[in-house]
């Protein structure tokens, strides 16, 4: 992949930057442009530069300036087939608006993946950005990153921001990546908190979000309380978590977590970092041995659909399909069946179904309320129990778990 940062400045080095873009528009697929102060004029030059970059993938542009230029950039994207991620850092948008412009708001619904970076003052700006997102649905990842949550140089505030984002959040039900990069003062932490129980209570709505990342100045007892509530109505859709700190975590902080991981099964692929620990090892080694123990009914789970998938008589026991019973449905067991098998998702599904009919017919088997077959009699002689009334059975299965069987 060839890719450029090219800082444009002036009006005048633009001829310049635009012959590099002409120059490679081929095989470029990803351009950052840093530093647009720009005419409109000026900008619509590099705009049909941009054009011709036909291949185009990634695209950022920062520090504009100037309103119309970046509609002008923006401009580049409805005309990119291939483009999947635009970073946006610095807006400038249009004065008195409650919306962005009609030119970057069709580019926000263009890209599936977006970067929204501020720091500093953030006001209506922000809101207009976010009001944007929300009329589309067609987003996949979202990374949102300021270093502080104020009211900026108008009269906007802290409620109309959440409100804002959350609403945009909800708007979204694509989204299957989302990070959070909050950074606060220390004695700020009161609104973090506020601010990250929103957002949460917004991601309930995300019924694809497969990754989550919250990157904290610090992590407080009631933010994790409230990530653990959080992780326990994603589980079909939660694959990966990652979580940091700039400052230390807590030991409480760290039993929440801990407790997190152990009583959500699906969830084997955690990150905690914490910048602050001087004994990394330590701190994580309750989590790590959490996260093995789900690993391995990952992988109990996955053992049992491929072998229903590769014989006609599973050699799996009790235990492999307890472990399926408990994982069926969790995108964690689709992604770790594609990665085992190389297969596509929509095949391991298929596979996976297949095992779950399966398991529903021979429910009684793994069970072990009968070891093959139950014969009552009758007056016309014998007949199988466990092929009476499937449809009633498979009705009241819906509602147990082998692990709930006591042998």
């Amino acid at each position: 992949m060839t890719s450029h940062a090219l800082c444009t400045g002036p009006d005048a080095l633009a001829p310049q930057v635009a012959d590099v873009l002409r120059g490679n528009g081929r095989t470029l697929h990803s351009v950052k442009l840093i530093g647009n102060h720009l005419s409109r004029e000026t900008a619509s030059t590099l705009l049909l530069a941009l054009v011709l970059c036909e291949r185009l993938e990634e695209l950022a542009l920062q520090d504009s300036e100037e309103s119309s230029a970046c509609d002008a950039m923006a401009e580049a994207l409805k005309s990119s087939r291939f483009l999947q991620k635009l970073s946006l850092v610095g807006l400038c948008l249009t004065d008195q608006s409650s919306f962005v412009s009609e030119a970057l708001e069709q580019a926000l619904g263009c890209a599936t993946k977006v970067k929204i970076n501020h720091s500093g003052l953030v006001g209506k700006d922000l809101c207009s950005v976010y009001a944007s997102l929300a009329l589309k649905n067609s987003l996949r990842s979202l990374h949102i990153h300021y270093a502080a949550i104020a009211t900026g140089n108008d009269d906007t505030t802290q409620a109309a921001i959440s409100s804002a984002l959350c609403a945009a959040l909800k708007g979204c039900k694509c989204l299957q990546s989302f990070h959070l990069h909050v950074l606060m003062a220390y004695n700020e932490s009161e609104e973090t908190d506020q601010l990250v129980a929103e957002i949460f209570d917004a991601l309930i709505c995300s019924p694809r979000l497969r990754k989550l990342t919250l990157v904290n100045s610090r992590l407080t007892l009631n933010t994790a309380q409230l990530l653990s509530v959080l992780v326990a109505q994603l589980k079909r859709s939660l694959v990966e978590l990652r979580i940091e700190s700039t400052s230390n975590i807590s030991n409480a902080v760290l039993r929440v977590l801990e407790d997190m991981i152990t009583r959500n099964v699906f969830l084997s692929r955690v990150t905690v970092r914490c910048f602050a620990w001087e004994d990394v090892a330590w701190a994580c080694a309750a989590m790590d041995d959490a996260k093995e123990q789900n690993q391995g009914l990952l992988n109990k789970a996955a053992k049992f659909v491929m072998s229903i998938d590769e014989r006609p008589t599973p050699c799996a026991k009790h235990p492999c399909a307890s472990a399926f019973d408990e994982l069926c449905g969790t995108a964690s067991l689709l992604e770790h069946l594609v990665s085992l098998s190389g297969k596509s998702e929509l095949q391991v599904s298929m596979s996976v179904k297949k095992a779950r009919r399966y398991l529903d017919d021979n429910y009684m088997i793994y069970a072990g309320v009968v070891l093959a077959r139950v014969l009552c009699e009758a007056g016309d002689g014998s007949m199988q129990f466990d092929e009476l009334n499937v449809d009633c059975w498979r009705s009241i299965v819906q509602y147990l778990k082998l692990s709930d069987v006591v042998s």
